[in-house]
């Protein structure tokens, strides 16, 4: 069986911000893993980069301008949530969305992550679940208990 992995864009291009992640080895062992086994790749746009470029402030759901962040995140999803639809109809698994914590974009695990909960509002309006979990960004993280969650 086909199986596909989603994935928050910066796990396959750490240098969409300024800052290296301190767990860039860990993006890279993860990456590794999902290719290994033969799963195939999606990766999701960078909401932050595109809307605002390499230079930021992080946008939170209490900002004054996060209604038109959100709908700028659902206006780059749609690609995305065609891909998805077109793999769920035609039996492809969706294994897992990987997130990246503390991201007020793109935590799985934060209910006010702005474009995750878009996209998981997205695909649950198309009857579309997948179980998620947040790329940690401790250096000091057990690596192989993590990659062992992953797949």
């Amino acid at each position: 069986m086909k199986k596909v992995i989603i994935l928050s864009h910066c796990i396959l291009n750490p240098y969409c911000e300024l800052d290296e992640p301190s767990t860039l080895s860990l993006y890279q062992q993860a990456v590794r893993t999902i290719v290994d086994k033969g799963i195939g790749i999606l990766q999701l746009p960078c909401p932050e980069l595109c809307y605002q470029g390499l230079e930021r402030t992080s946008i939170t759901g209490k900002d004054s301008g996060a209604a038109d962040y959100r709908a700028y995140c659902r206006e780059i999803l749609s690609p995305t949530i065609k891909n998805i639809v077109e793999y769920y109809k035609n039996g492809v698994e969706l294994i897992k969305m990987v997130g990246i914590d503390t991201s007020p974009s793109c935590s799985t695990e934060d209910p006010s992550s702005i474009m995750i909960k878009e996209l998981v509002q997205m695909m649950e309006e198309k009857g579309i679940f997948v179980s998620t979990i947040d790329m940690p960004q401790d250096p000091d993280v057990n690596k192989e208990d993590f990659l062992k969650h992953i797949i």
